[in-house]
């Protein structure tokens, strides 16, 4: 079995078995229209379910919120006041848990195979953010502003008043048309 905290401290047991799961599957069964939450399948679907439980962070805390609900009502914890707790460290604990707890279920369950999504879905997502975190470290901000701003300076076209040009790229106004009358043909 394993724990977490919440941002309240209180500790939280999750346990999988057939019968939570088949909690889970009836109570959040209008959560996603079209598309069952069945732990049994979580290889499943378009994307897989473990993909969609990876990314969307109302998802899993409604899955861990249906797993605790018998220590949720014993200590009469509000659905409000569970979410309210699961703050970014509570939903790390809470994760890590979760996939811990289902990863040992496949495995005393003898599929091997659905314990493997989860460690390679895991691994997945911790390289990808990883990746992306580098990415973004490597940004050197001041020349991307500084370049950016250069592009934008090029591609106005100014009067010598600092005004737009009708028609330049910089304003979202049409040229004039050619058959506007000026002042010298004007129709009578």
């Amino acid at each position: 079995m394993h724990t977490f905290k919440d941002e309240q401290n209180r500790e939280w047991d999750l346990s999988i078995t057939v019968g939570t799961i088949r909690r889970v599957k009836a109570v959040l069964k209008e959560r996603l229209p079209g598309r069952e939450i069945d732990l049994l399948k979580i290889d499943e679907g378009q994307p897989p379910l473990v993909a969609l439980l990876s990314v969307d962070v109302e998802l899993i805390v409604d899955v861990i919120w249906t797993l605790v609900k018998e220590r949720r009502d014993s200590q009469a914890v509000t659905d409000e006041e569970f979410v309210l707790a699961m703050g970014g460290d509570a939903m790390v604990a809470a994760t890590a848990a979760f996939w811990g707890e289902l990863r040992d279920f496949f495995q005393k369950l003898g599929r091997k195979d659905l314990a493997q999504v989860i460690q390679t879905q895991t691994e997945l997502l911790t390289g990808t953010v990883d990746k992306q975190t580098a990415e973004y470290a490597g940004i050197n901000l001041k020349t991307l502003i500084d370049e950016t701003w250069e592009a934008e300076k090029a591609k106005r076209k100014q009067t010598p008043t600092g005004q737009p040009i009708l028609g330049s790229e910089s304003t979202s106004l049409p040229g004039l048309p050619v058959s506007i009358p000026t002042a010298e043909h004007s129709v009578s």
